[in-house]
């Protein structure tokens, strides 16, 4: 083998070690926005009108084939996506879990915040069990549109709109580290009109419309070729409900586009959606902490 040849091996066995190991790729990522949308079924996103989804799928990473954890139920799954791990590990097990009821486990707000302290991140969620899930020290901004004076403040509009309104605003003003966006409204259509139904194709369709605000958010911030997109969901569904482990329950969408990120590339491991921290950790170049046990989806970078 030449020299050349070498020092193309070394590259490429650095790149590989890198991924393992936590740390991101040179792709001066400086910024990540994740916008999880509770109760999205990964059949809907072929189904209802999806452009954006569509466009995150083409121009990044994705598999339609992910899976929650068990139970399929909000709680657990939040809290596997930002804890990296599952519910047997950070013993979240219902949505009847309050801050207390175990141990402390680390989050990806904390992870951000000690790598970073003055950062800006934000939490901004529909469901007001989202904000049980992490450490108000850890986040330098959190709302929920859903409580106190805050409802009062959205009047006629609607809970998602002003989650995303929010959302966007705070990008635009203090272009956070971490931002994680948090919608309902799917889950909603699903337990009041049946998950899968054409009311419910409706809802998707609208987060879509707010997944394309934050997008546009970026844009206009002028944050693009520095920030990493997320789109995941937390549970499936079948007939009004969930919490079981069939298939309609259980598989959900998980996509990610930006600088470092494959393009157009179909996922084909397995994912789960606790691996999402330790991927956005890696993508940010952050140690995860030992308590983590899931790896980064490696599948995703370029």
């Amino acid at each position: 083998m030449n020299n050349r040849g070498l020092v193309c091996l070394l590259g490429v066995l650095a790149a590989l070690l890198a991924v393992s190991a936590g740390a991101a790729p040179a792709s001066g990522v400086e910024h990540v926005i994740v916008v999880g949308v509770d109760g999205m079924t990964a059949s809907s996103v072929n189904r209802a009108k999806t452009p954006n989804m569509h466009d995150i799928m083409k121009s990044g990473a994705y598999t339609l084939h992910a899976r929650s954890v068990d139970p399929s139920v909000s709680s657990p799954n939040w809290a596997s996506m930002i804890m990296g791990a599952k519910p047997e590990t950070h013993g979240i097990t219902s949505n009847d879990w309050k801050p207390g009821d175990t141990p402390a486990f680390p989050t990806i707000f904390g992870v951000c915040r000690a790598a970073h302290p003055d950062a800006d991140i934000a939490a901004v969620y529909e469901w007001g069990g989202f904000g049980n899930l992490f450490k108000r020290t850890d986040v330098t901004f959190y709302r929920n549109a859903k409580s106190g004076f805050w409802q009062l403040y959205v009047g006629r509009r609607s809970h998602a709109d002003a989650t995303i309104q929010t959302a966007v605003r705070r990008i635009g003003e203090n272009r956070p580290l971490l931002s994680f966006v948090h919608l309902d409204l799917v889950d909603h259509a699903g337990h009041e009109f049946g998950y899968d139904s054409d009311v419910y194709d409706l809802a998707v369709a609208m987060a879509d419309t707010h997944v394309g605000q934050v997008m546009r958010a970026v844009r206009d911030a002028g944050m693009s070729d520095k920030t990493v997109f997320f789109v995941v969901s937390d549970h499936g569904g079948k007939g009004q409900s969930h919490g079981g482990m069939t298939d309609e329950e259980t598989t959900v969408p998980w996509m990610a586009a930006g600088p470092g990120i494959a393009v157009g590339r179909e996922i084909t491991d397995a994912v789960g959606v606790a691996q999402t921290a330790p991927t956005i950790a890696t993508v940010l170049g952050l140690t995860p902490p030992e308590k983590w046990t899931e790896k980064p989806v490696a599948q995703i970078f370029e």
